[in-house]
């Protein structure tokens, strides 16, 4: 995800997507909250509250993390498919911490 994020900063967009399907969103939603809130706080009107009341719905909020799980979980079994998945543990951050000496 991080990957993704820092492509969709640079306007990589397809290796942003590549990277992580989600990456463009979330830049979007990063952006979305850094300008909304302090225009919040220098206006002192809510601009938030009626247009989020639909993203803090409970059905909302699960579908969004099912289809995360689902499309984590598709890229895990991919990568386990083409034997790249133990590989890129072993280079993650917490791999080489687990696994360095």
């Amino acid at each position: 995800m991080t990957r993704s994020l820092m492509a969709a900063m640079r306007g990589d967009w397809i290796a942003s997507v590549d990277y992580h399907f989600f990456g463009p969103f979330l830049l979007l939603v990063l952006l979305v909250v850094a300008l909304g809130v302090p225009l919040e706080w220098l206006t002192r009107r809510s601009f938030f509250s009626v247009k989020t009341s639909a993203f803090l719905h409970r059905r909302f909020i699960t579908w969004f993390l099912l289809i995360l799980m689902g499309y984590h979980g598709s890229r895990l079994i991919q990568m386990h498919q083409q034997g790249l998945l133990m590989n890129s543990f072993i280079e993650s951050p917490l791999g080489r911490y687990l696994f360095s000496g």
